[in-house]
């Protein structure tokens, strides 16, 4: 089994599970997104695991849909430029980054969920490998993969600028954070000693940003109370 498989498994199993706990498949509430550990700008700052485990729910079946389809695609291309490891590590590090973009200018009512920063953070890690190895891969290849890119990001950003609740800056915060991600680990085929050094030494950079981010955040601006998280004046919430 791929980390892709492992990946899509894992969010379509906490899909499932808050379907079988009573959560509506279509159309979930911002209380039950929050109460499954959806980020949320004032909760954050007490319970930041809500950073990661955001990235797992989903507003709704198509909306799940469309994120694991991205990351069908995209996965086993990532993997294949950098190994399971550093792709593993990629898509982790811009889910949270992406969800850290996302609390920037939102509404502290807003619950934020969803797949995509990590998902934007795997295209990034593409067009990093395109850019820093094209020259290995054959013509064709780079064609279509340039293709994949400027389709994905052009159609998502536009989708983000036409409905309401969809996250460009969480877009936006994984596809930067993976390219950059991407551009400093070592291409496959590197000494093993050479690439686990160097994704270490990267892991410890995007924790230190995000720690530094994540602080900024919820410190430069206090927030309101949100109201009764249980009742009508509760969250909106936000897809990614």
């Amino acid at each position: 089994m791929t980390v892709t498989h492992v990946l899509i498994a894992l969010n379509v199993a906490a899909w499932v599970l808050n379907v079988v706990t009573g959560v509506d498949p279509l159309s979930p509430s911002p209380q039950d997104l929050f109460a499954w550990g959806a980020s949320h700008v004032l909760a954050n700052a007490e319970q930041p695991w809500r950073l990661l485990s955001s990235t797992f729910l989903h507003v709704g079946l198509l909306h799940l849909a469309v994120n694991m389809q991205a990351l069908w695609v995209a996965g086993p291309i990532a993997d294949a430029m950098l190994g399971r490891w550093q792709f593993l590590m990629i898509y982790l590090c811009a889910g949270i980054f992406g969800g850290l973009a996302a609390m920037i200018g939102a509404q502290p009512t807003t619950v934020l969920v969803g797949a995509s920063g990590a998902v934007f953070g795997t295209m990034g890690a593409i067009a990093a490998g395109v850019f820093r190895h094209g020259d290995r891969l054959r013509e064709e290849v780079v064609a279509s993969l340039k293709r994949l890119l400027w389709s994905f990001v052009a159609i998502n950003l536009l989708i983000g600028f036409l409905l309401p609740g969809v996250s460009n800056a969480a877009h936006l915060g994984g596809l930067l954070s993976g390219f950059a991600l991407s551009c400093g680990l070592a291409a496959p085929g590197s000494q093993p000693r050479d690439t686990g050094m160097r994704a270490a030494l990267m892991l410890a950079l995007a924790l230190t940003l995000m720690l530094g981010l994540f602080r900024w955040l919820t410190d430069a601006d206090p927030i309101h109370a949100i109201g009764n998280l249980g009742g009508a004046n509760g969250p909106g919430e936000s897809g990614r």
